[in-house]
């Protein structure tokens, strides 16, 4: 009976401490399952963040392949253009100029040192927008340099307006040197809008501009005098084995390129040929109008002179007048005179007639008288 008392109280005793574990376990378990809970949740987190970490990663480094790419091809781009266009100064002031020899005193500030070297030749721009007069001043040659100071000579592509210009900015102007002539480009004029290509482009040549890369037809640029060529997707002109237009073909329209530097001198030498015409022209009315004012001081005078004549003319009217009365009497006293000239030559005439035969008579009788004495005497021996 003993051994069965304390076998139920060791039983009572055992399952409390059981429970006690029991509770211990299931709070532990609960504890577990929060932290695993926990531990999941974080590492679900963690590796969400670390997915899209990677994914930003795989972007970035994408991203980067891609600017290292646009690097790459914009270094390229102005490897290229720089190659293309050469040089350039900005911001040079020009000092002093010498209109005898051409010459002009440049300051160039940056970079430092600037680079330039003698006998450099360099096209001159004013460092100005073309819409609010800046213009292309010529070619010049580099003849010598002292530190930041380069002097500049004009060549023979600087005609004399370009120089008379370049040489009245000296101390007021700002330039911009260039080592190469910059060259015309579609793909620069590409960039523009319509807009900005009839705001910096002369009217007559804007459209040509516009219309470029546009689908075209030959008959199309005769109709609205574009020059240019049409050609197809392979960039090929669209010309028959003559070099002909093909007629009625479609294509694209693809603008000739200019020569900058050549329709610089070109139209340099026409505004050099038009100022001296127009020089001609201003002396030509100069000398006109001094003709007339001189022909108007002759007016003055021949009007004056004719009036002076008129004024003799009606005074040798009046003393005609007064001969031609004169005239009349003398002719009348002259007919008078040769009428009585000729009564006396009449009366003359009658007078030598009788004279003549009183003569004959007389030579008669003193032949008769002559004859009569010739006779006597004869008689008389």
């Amino acid at each position: 009976m003993l051994d069965a008392g304390k076998g139920s109280k060791y039983h009572q005793g055992m399952s409390i401490w059981n429970k006690v574990f029991l509770g211990l376990i299931a709070v532990a378990g609960l504890v577990f399952f929060y932290t695993a809970a926990r531990t999941l949740k974080t590492h679900q987190h963690w590796r969400e963040k670390a997915i899209r970490f990677q994914q930003r990663l795989a972007d970035t480094d994408k991203q980067l392949s891609e600017l290292v790419a646009w690097n790459r091809a914009t270094y390229n781009e102005i490897i290229k253009l720089v190659n293309d266009r050469g040089r350039v100064w900005y911001d040079c002031k020009p000092e002093r100029a010498d209109q005898q020899s051409r010459e002009i005193a440049v300051k160039v500030e940056a970079p430092d040192p600037h680079g330039i070297t003698n006998t450099l030749v360099l096209h001159v721009f004013e460092d100005e927008d073309v819409r609010e007069g800046g213009r292309y001043l010529g070619q010049f040659q580099v003849q010598q340099i002292n530190g930041p100071t380069v002097v500049l000579r004009a060549t023979r592509l600087a005609t004399a307006n370009s120089w008379q210009r370049a040489a009245a900015g000296a101390g007021r102007s700002v330039w911009v040197l260039y080592e190469k002539m910059p060259f015309d480009s579609h793909e620069f004029f590409a960039q523009l809008t319509d807009e900005e290509k009839k705001n910096i482009l002369p009217a007559e040549t804007a459209a040509e501009y516009i219309k470029h890369g546009q689908e075209a037809t030959w008959e199309q640029l005769e109709a609205e005098n574009l020059s240019g060529m049409i050609v197809d997707q392979s960039g090929v002109p669209l010309i028959d084995d003559r070099g002909q237009p093909i007629t009625g073909a479609k294509g694209t329209y693809w603008r000739n390129l200019r020569d900058y530097q050549d329709l610089f001198y070109q139209f340099d030498i026409q505004r050099t040929l038009l100022a001296d015409r127009l020089a001609s022209v201003n002396t030509d009315a100069q000398m006109a109008a001094f003709a007339a004012a001189n022909a108007k001081q002759d007016v003055v005078f021949y009007d004056q002179t004719i009036n002076a004549l008129k004024t003799e003319s009606a005074k040798v009217g009046a003393e005609r007048s007064a001969l031609a009365e004169h005239f009349k009497r003398l002719s009348d006293t002259a007919a008078a005179i040769s009428a009585g000239i000729d009564y006396l030559l009449a009366e003359n005439k009658k007078m030598a007639a009788a004279i003549a035969a009183i003569q004959i008579r007389a030579a008669r009788i003193i032949e008769e008288q002559t004859r009569a004495m010739a006779q006597s005497a004869s008689g008389g021996n």
